[in-house]
C-alpha cells in the first residue's frame, strides 16, 4: 500500500547501554564467554522506564550456523546452473536439516547450556536452524550476561532491549550466529492505508483505459468495484493483470491452478472482505471455492479476529483477483509491539520455509537496512539462512522495495532528509541476496499492451519507489554475471552519485564498500528492486474492499506491486508451457536467477519486460535525481521493468521464457571403458558403453573430456546411442595443474561425455580409466592404481595392481593384512586376491563430524593402502584423504568437485582400495514424504537410506531390472554411506499406479530391491 511500507521507530542517534548485570544472578564462575554479535541500540527519542522486571517472562531464538554455509551456497549455485547436473535439483520437503542443518551434537550442546542457565527450550525448527526458548527475565540477563531494559517509545508503546550483544560460552559460541527476538524496540508496521487526498481527486490525470474481452475464469470487476476505480483514478485488477499479458495466459485457463502462495502477515484480514471481493470479481458460487483455498496459519499464536490496517486486506485480495486459481496461506504473526514476550519476526519465516508446502512467498513487511542492523542485531543474518533454505528448496520469496524512494530509512516521511539517518538506503528483506525485491511504477497508460510506465515518484509527501545499494550484502551471483545492460558498478554512475549524497551528510567514503564485509572494487554490493509493477496510489491505484475503511478504496506502493508480481508467477508456474515440460510442471523453482537469464539476452528481455526508461526514485530530490534515474536495462529504481507475460497477440513473453529457460534434459551416462587401463603414452582405443549418445537417431555428443584433456572431434565416433569409440591422450595432458605425484600421470583419468545440450555424464568406477607407466624400471616397486578400486568387505574379488617394479614380488598387503593369493604378471602387473575385511585391515580414519557423523566402515567404506614388497624393498604410499560427501557438486568437465576446506578426496589415491559392505536399502521416501509416490514426469526426489552408499564407489541407482540399461539412473543430489538422495527418472505416462523395483549397484554388488510407486497421471 503507498506509504503503508513503514517502520514504528527511526533509528536516529542511537546509544549503546551499558551491562547491567543483576547481583543476584551474576555467574560466579564459568567457561570464558563470547559476545554474539553486536550491541542493540536504543531509538533517539525513546523513555528509560527502568530495568525489566527480573519476574517477567521472555522469549526469544538462538540462531545456529548451518554446518557448511559455503556448501550450501554453491548448492544454490548448482540448481540455480544450466550447465551443472544438479541443474533444478532442488532440496525435497524436509531434507535441508540433514544436509545443511547443524548438527545433533551441536543442537544439544546448546540445549544443555539453556538449560543449564535456567531457560525452557520451547522448540527446534525442522531445520536444526533455531532453538526457542523462554525463561524470567533474571535468568535470561544470567544466561547471556547482560541486562534488560524497558522504554516507552514515541508511539507510546512499550518495549524492551538487551544492554547489551547476548554472550555465550566458547563452547557454544562458535557454533552460533546470534540471539533474536529479545529485542523489539525497532519492529515492522504499516501505518495505514494511503490514497489520493480528496483535493487531488479529479485534478491529477489517471491512467487511460480501454475496453477489452475477458475470457471465462478472467477477473471481470463488479460495478460498484469500476465505480470506485474511475471515481478517485484507480484501476481494477483485471486492468492491471490485462496490461502485464496476464490475459493471454487466462485465455488458455492458466489461473494459478495448483499453485500455494504463502503471505507474511502481522495483522489480521476480515474474510467478509475477501469474500466480498471475490464476489464482485468471480461471482458468489467462485468465490466460496475460493474461500475454501484460503487458509490462515498462526504463528506464535497468531492474531485476533477483525479488521487490521488494510496491508493483509490487500495482499490476500490481490493475489486473489490476478492468481483466482491459486492457494493462500496467510502466515499470521502478532503485531509487533503487543506481545514483546513472543513477537519474533523470524518464527514466521522459519514456519513457512520449513513447510516447505507454498512455492511463492509473498512480503510487504520489512525495515530499513540501518534500522534492524542497530536495532535487532543478528536477525537480518538469521533471515538469510531461510532465504538461503527457500532457494535450495525451490522456492521464491518477493519482498516490498519500500515507499520512501531512494531514502527509505526516512520513516517518520518528512519532506527532507531527516538528521542522523543515511540519506541513501534500501530495505530488508528485500535486500537479502536470496529475494525477488519489487519496486513501483506508475502506469499512466494502460489501454495499450504492454503499459506506458514510468518510475512511481510522488515526492516526499506522496512517496516513491525504494531502490538502490545495499549496505548489507554483496551482489548474488546471478546479478553479477547477468548480461542485462545497467548494472551498477563501483566507479558508475550509481555508486558515484550515491557515495557523494552520503559523504554530503557527514557519512563515510566508498558508500557500501565501507561497511559491507568482503565488498570492494572489484565485489559490488546488492542491487534493489530486482523487479517492478504498477505502485501509485494517484494514477493507477489497485482497487480493493475494506468495509473498515468505508468499502471500495484505491490503494498504491510497493505493498501492492509485490503481490501482484507474487500473483504474475503462480500463474507462470500453473502455465500450460511450464506443464509442457516435466522439469518444470510443478514450477520454475527459485526465480531470481531465472529472471536475469531471461533479462540477459536481448530478444528475450524485450518480449518479456517492459524496461522503464523514465523518472527516478529522489524522493526528496537530493541530487536533481541523480539517485537513482531510470535508465535503459537495469536500474535502480526500476530494476529489469515490469512484467509481460504473454505478447499482445498472445506469444511468447516472460511465461514462455522462464519455463523455457528452467527445462532440464536428460544427461547421458557412462556405464563401461573397455579396456579400462593402458599406456601413460597414450593412444589406447577405448570403448565407452552407456547411453544418451544419440538424439533421435543422430549422434548427439558435443565432447568427451579424459581427465583434464578435451579430445579433439577426430578423435571419438559415435556408433550408436550407447557406444563410442575413442582414441585417449597421453597421460600428461590428463593431470589438472595440481595433480599428485606420480607426475608421470601414472593413475586415474575420469572420462566424461557432454551432450549438445551441455549435459555431462557423471564420474564414477565405470567410467575411471587407469594410466599405467609400462617404461618405469625402478627396483623398489610403486603402485599407481589398483582396478577394480575397491570390493566386498566379506567376499572382494580380484585385483589387478598396476605400477613398475614388481618383478621378484614377496608379498601383497591390503590394509597390512596380506592377499590370500597374489600372482607377478610382469614387472608392472600383479593379480591378487584382497584378503576379507576384519578387524585387523587398517583403514584410513574416517571424520566423525558434519555429513560423516555416524559413518564407519560397517556402514559407509575403509580405505586402505594397497603396498608391494620385493627384495629391495616396499612401495610407497599415496595420502589418502577421507572421502567426498554429501552434496554432488562437478564443474563444467563433469568432474567432482570438493567443496573448499574440506580435506576430502574426489579421486582415489593411487595406492587405495576400498572395502565397501554389501549395498543395503533399508527405506525410501520422496519429495512429499514417506510412503509417498513418485511423479511420473521426473521432478520427484527419491530419498534412500541404508549402508554402503559410499559416493566414490557407486556405480549407479536402478529404477527397474538391473539388467536393463534403461534402468540407469545417476542424477544424484546428495550422498553419503548412508543416504542417497536421486532424482527419480520420468516413466510412461500411465493410468494405474506404476511400482519398480529400486536398488543401488557398488563395488561392492547389487543392492536389494525396495519397491517405489510413480503415480498415474491425473486425466485430462
Amino acid at each position: 500500500m503507498a506509504k503503508g511500507f513503514r517502520w514504528a521507530v527511526l533509528v536516529v542517534a542511537l546509544v549503546v547501554l551499558p551491562v547491567a548485570i543483576r547481583s543476584g544472578v551474576a555467574a560466579a564462575s564459568s567457561p570464558r564467554m563470547v559476545r554474539v554479535g553486536a550491541a542493540p541500540r536504543v531509538p533517539a527519542g525513546a523513555r528509560s522506564l527502568g530495568a525489566a522486571s527480573s519476574s517477567a517472562s521472555l522469549s526469544g531464538t538462538v540462531v545456529l550456523k548451518p554446518r557448511d554455509n559455503a556448501a550450501l551456497v554453491r548448492f544454490i549455485d548448482a540448481v540455480s546452473d544450466p550447465s551443472s547436473p544438479l541443474y533444478h535439483q532442488y532440496l525435497p520437503a524436509g531434507a535441508f536439516a540433514g544436509r545443511f542443518g547443524a548438527t545433533k551434537a551441536t543442537i544439544d550442546d546448546v540445549r544443555s547450556q539453556l538449560a543449564a542457565d535456567g531457560l525452557r527450550v520451547t522448540g527446534v525448527s525442522s531445520d536444526r536452524l533455531l532453538i526457542n526458548f523462554s525463561g524470567s527475565v533474571a535468568h535470561i540477563e544470567h544466561a547471556f550476561r547482560t541486562g534488560v531494559r524497558r522504554y516507552r517509545l514515541a508511539d507510546g508503546s512499550t518495549g524492551q532491549t538487551t544492554t547489551s550483544a547476548a554472550a555465550l560460552p566458547s563452547t557454544v559460541a562458535s557454533s552460533v550466529i546470534g540471539v533474536v527476538g529479545l529485542n523489539d524496540l525497532v519492529r515492522v508496521r504499516p501505518a495505514g492505508i494511503a490514497r489520493a487526498p480528496a483535493s487531488d481527486r479529479g485534478r491529477i490525470r489517471r491512467a487511460a483505459t480501454a475496453t477489452f474481452s475477458h475470457p471465462s475464469g478472467a477477473p471481470t470487476p463488479c460495478p460498484a468495484a469500476t465505480a470506485d476505480a474511475q471515481q478517485f483514478g484507480g484501476l481494477t485488477d483485471d486492468q492491471i493483470a490485462h496490461a502485464y499479458g496476464a490475459f493471454g495466459l487466462y485465455d488458455s485457463g492458466d489461473l494459478g491452478q495448483g499453485q500455494h502462495i504463502a503471505l507474511y502477515e502481522l495483522e489480521p484480514f476480515l474474510y467478509s472482505d475477501v469474500r466480498t471481493f471475490d464476489t464482485c470479481y468471480f461471482g458468489a458460487g467462485r468465490a466460496a471455492a475460493m474461500l475454501s483455498r484460503l487458509h490462515v496459519i498462526p504463528v506464535d499464536g497468531g492474531q485476533p479476529t477483525g479488521p487490521g490496517s488494510g496491508e493483509a486486506n490487500l495482499d490476500v485480495e490481490d493475489l486473489s483477483a490476478m492468481a483466482p486459481d491459486a492457494t493462500i496461506d496467510v502466515y499470521e504473526g502478532p503485531s509487533p509491539g503487543t506481545n514483546g514476550v513472543i513477537y519474533d519476526p523470524v518464527d514466521e519465516y522459519a514456519a513457512i520455509i520449513d513447510a516447505d508446502r507454498d512455492q511463492i512467498i509473498s512480503t510487504s513487511w520489512g525495515l530499513c537496512e540501518q534500522a534492524i542492523q542497530a536495532g535487532q542485531p543478528g536477525l537480518q543474518q538469521a533471515e538469510n539462512l531461510l532465504f538461503e533454505q527457500a532457494a535450495a528448496q525451490g522456492q521464491s520469496v518477493f519482498a516490498a522495495a519500500g515507499d520512501n524512494g531512494s531514502d527509505d530509512c526516512n520513516t517518520f516521511e518528512t519532506s527532507t532528509v531527516a538528521s542522523g539517518q543515511n540519506p541513501v538506503s534500501v530495505d530488508d528483506p528485500g535486500s537479502q541476496p536470496y529475494v525477488v525485491s519489487v519496486g513501483g511504477t506508475t502506469i499512466e497508460n494502460a489501454a495499450v499492451e504492454p503499459p506506458v510506465e514510468r518510475v512511481w515518484n510522488d515526492g516526499g509527501t506522496g512517496g516513491a519507489t525504494g531502490g538502490g545499494i545495499s549496505e548489507s550484502w554483496t551482489m548474488p551471483i546471478w546479478q553479477r554475471d547477468s548480461d542485462v545492460p545497467g548494472i551498477a558498478l563501483p566507479g558508475g554512475a550509481d555508486y558515484t552519485n550515491a557515495n557523494a549524497v552520503e559523504q554530503e551528510f557527514g557519512y563515510a567514503p566508498n558508500f557500501c564498500q565501507s561497511s559491507v564485509a568482503g565488498a570492494g572494487s572489484s565485489t559490488p554490493c546488492r542491487l534493489v528492486p530486482d523487479v517492478s509493477s504498477q505502485g501509485d496510489e494517484f494514477t493507477g491505484a489497485v482497487t480493493v474492499y475494506d468495509a473498515s475503511e468505508g468499502g471500495w478504496v484505491t490503494i498504491g506502493g510497493t505493498s501492492s506491486s509485490t503481490p501482484i508480481w507474487a500473483a504474475m508467477l503462480a500463474v507462470i508456474n500453473a502455465s500450460q508451457t511450464c506443464a509442457s515440460r516435466s522439469s518444470t510442471r510443478d514450477g520454475v523453482g527459485f526465480v531470481s536467477p531465472l529472471l536475469y537469464a531471461v533479462a540477459s539476452n536481448s530478444a528475450d528481455y524485450a518480449a518479456s519486460f517492459t524496461d522503464v526508461t523514465t523518472g527516478n526514485n529522489d524522493v526528496y530530490d537530493l541530487d536533481g535525481g541523480l539517485v537513482f534515474p531510470a535508465t535503459t536495462g537495469y536500474d535502480l529504481a526500476s530494476g529489469l521493468g515490469s512484467p509481460q507475460l504473454t505478447a499482445p497477440n498472445g506469444g511468447a513473453g516472460l511465461a514462455y521464457y522462464l519455463c523455457s529457460f528452467a527445462t532440464t534434459t536428460v544427461r547421458p551416462v557412462v556405464t563401461d571403458l573397455s579396456p579400462a587401463y593402458g599406456s601413460t603414452a597414450g593412444g589406447e582405443r577405448v570403448t565407452i558403453t552407456g547411453s544418451g549418445f544419440e538424439s533421435g537417431g543422430v549422434p548427439d555428443v558435443a565432447g568427451i573430456e579424459v581427465g583434464s584433456a578435451q579430445l579433439a572431434s577426430n578423435a571419438f565416433t559415435v556408433n550408436s546411442a550407447t557406444s563410442i569409440t575413442a582414441t585417449l591422450p597421453a597421460a600428461a595432458r590428463t593431470l589438472p595443474p595440481n595433480a599428485p605425484a606420480p607426475q608421470d600421470g601414472a593413475g586415474p583419468a575420469e572420462v566424461i561425455v557432454t551432450a549438445a545440450d551441455g549435459e555431462t555424464s557423471a564420474p564414477g568406477p565405470s567410467s575411471t580409466f587407469e594410466y599405467v607407466d609400462g617404461t618405469a624400471t625402478s627396483v623398489v616397486p610403486s603402485v599407481t592404481a589398483v582396478i577394480p578400486f575397491g570390493g566386498s568387505e566379506s567376499a572382494p574379488g580380484t585385483a589387478t595392481v598396476l605400477g613398475s617394479g614388481f618383478s621378484g614380488a614377496t608379498k601383497v598387503t591390503f590394509g597390512g593384512v596380506p592377499a590370500r593369493d597374489f600372482t607377478v604378471d610382469g614387472p608392472n602387473r600383479i593379480t591378487a586376491t584382497p584378503p576379507p575385511f576384519s578387524a585387523s585391515t587398517a583403514c584410513s580414519p574416517l571424520p566423525t563430524t558434519g555429513v560423516y557423523e555416524g559413518e564407519n566402515a560397517s556402514n559407509d567404506i575403509c580405505q586402505v593402502q594397497v603396498k608391494v614388497t620385493n627384495h629391495n624393498g616396499t612401495s610407497a604410499t599415496a595420502h589418502i584423504l577421507p572421502p567426498l560427501e554429501g552434496a554432488i557438486e562437478v564443474n563444467n568437465l563433469g568432474v567432482l568437485v570438493a567443496p573448499a576446506g574440506c580435506g576430502c578426496e574426489t579421486q582415489l589415491a593411487p595406492t587405495e582400495y576400498d572395502y565397501l559392505p554389501a549395498p543395503r536399502v533399508t527405506s525410501v521416501s520422496t519429495s512429499a514424504g514417506p510412503g509417498s509416490w513418485l511423479n511420473e514426469d521426473g521432478t520427484s526426489v527419491l530419498t534412500a537410506h541404508g549402508v554402503g552408499f559410499a559416493p566414490m564407489d557407486i556405480d549407479w541407482a536402478d529404477f527397474g531390472d538391473p539388467a536393463l540399461e534403461s534402468s540407469i539412473d545417476v542424477d544424484y543430489v546428495y550422498v553419503t554411506g548412508t543416504e542417497m538422495q536421486i532424482v527419480a527418472p520420468p516413466q510412461a505416462a500411465t493410468t494405474n499406479p506404476l511400482v519398480v523395483p529400486f536398488s543401488v549397484k557398488t563395488l561392492a554388488g547389487q543392492s536389494n530391491a525396495v519397491p517405489v510407486t510413480y503415480a498415474p497421471t491425473p486425466p485430462s
